[in-house]
């Protein structure tokens, strides 16, 4: 039996090693399309993937993340290549700045004329409205397709091409895989509710300007200094964020995490993902012990659902949070599951809801995509 870990991760993405591993790769899997997760460190070679993928004539493409999942270890170098179904239809949109972009999305998805799909969108991290853009997708395709994705980026948060096809290397934009016969994207987060609230009085995108009329730091920093003795400050903002993050309270009590990243001198802050005028917002704190509940809830719903094949994205915010060592217990914990697994350190998920497929945008929750090749 093949070494899965050989076939689907090379740790060296340049010249021979990466000749060796596409070669190895497509006596695997043939021909099909590959999904080429590339961690940010070695984003130098994603013109030699394309050309030696394309040189095979093997459908490429892919995205930059911070990080890598590769046999079930955390990994900040290298590739992960997944192989995708054959009859997957791939396409990256154009800039989603530009007018009509969603538009011309919607309509070359209804091209295809495909059904039993799911829409697998990785974004641009740095979009600032990919919650929105998401509503708008689903206000013209609804409840026909499934959906799910993730978003990429480099581990600086910079804004830098992070999204490939076979000849393009691209940013501000959304990789639009069309997966046929998959599950929809399982998602899980475990972070505990708390009685620490806000409401988002002004907020425009991913921008808070003021949490109970007050300016939106000033709240945020002492209402985690007095509760958790921690003196959030400019320099070490992200550090200390991601183990306090927001959580939008929906209508049927459901938690949407957003991990706070940044604020300005304004006392603005901004998060990765939109918060919505008015949402009422709590401040949580995830224990390990809850966290893992919430893993084995995944494990659970995989366990149930079909395929052969496990896409892994854990949250780049998640991993800050639970530390190298908490991140390998959760991964332990899938890989007794469902084997060893691999995917890609995200910063953000899309999920959807049980009852109506309504796709969601996640903050620090652990996601898998079940299909069958």
């Amino acid at each position: 039996m093949s070494d899965p870990l050989k076939i689907r991760y090379v740790e060296h993405p340049y010249g021979q090693p990466l000749s060796i591993a596409v070669e190895q790769w497509q006596k695997q899997f043939g021909n099909r399309p590959v999904l080429a997760l590339v961690a940010s460190d070695d984003e130098k070679a994603v013109p030699a993937i394309q050309n030696l993928f394309t040189g095979r004539k093997i459908p490429i493409c892919g995205a930059i993340f911070p990080g890598l999942i590769a046999g079930g270890q955390i990994t900040d170098k290298g590739a992960v290549l997944m192989p995708l179904p054959e009859k997957t239809r791939v396409f990256l949109s154009e800039p989603l700045s530009s007018h009509g972009a969603i538009h011309n999305l919607v309509s070359r998805v209804k091209e295809q004329r495909e059904d039993d799909v799911t829409l697998f969108m990785i974004f641009d991290a740095l979009l600032p409205d990919i919650a929105t853009r998401l509503e708008q997708i689903y206000s013209e395709l609804g409840i026909h397709y499934a959906y799910g994705g993730a978003n990429a980026g480099t581990k600086t948060l910079k804004s830098n091409p992070c999204l490939f096809d076979h000849t393009s290397f691209e940013k501000g934009r959304v990789l639009v895989l069309m997966l046929p016969n998959a599950t929809e994207a399982m998602v899980e987060h475990g972070f505990p509710d708390t009685e620490d609230t806000f409401m988002a009085t002004s907020s425009t995108g991913n921008l808070i300007r003021t949490l109970d009329w007050r300016p939106a730091f000033s709240s945020y920093r002492e209402l985690i200094g007095k509760n958790y003795q921690v003196e959030v400050s400019k320099d070490n903002f992200y550090s200390y964020s991601v183990h306090f993050p927001f959580g939008i309270v929906r209508a049927n009590g459901e938690l949407l995490i957003r991990i706070p990243s940044n604020f300005n001198e304004k006392g603005e802050i901004f998060c990765i993902g939109e918060i919505p005028p008015n949402a009422l917002l709590k401040v949580l704190n995830g224990p390990s012990d809850d966290l893992i509940r919430g893993v084995e809830r995944l494990v659970s719903r995989v366990k149930e659902s079909p395929g052969d094949e496990s896409l892994l994205f854990y949250c780049r915010g998640r991993y800050m949070h639970l530390g190298a060592k908490g991140c390998q217990r959760e991964l332990d914990i899938l890989s007794s599951a469902i084997g060893p697994c691999f995917g890609a350190m995200s910063l953000g998920e899309i999920g959807t809801t049980m009852r109506d497929q309504y796709p969601l945008f996640h903050n620090a929750v652990i996601e898998i995509v079940r299909y069958s090749l």
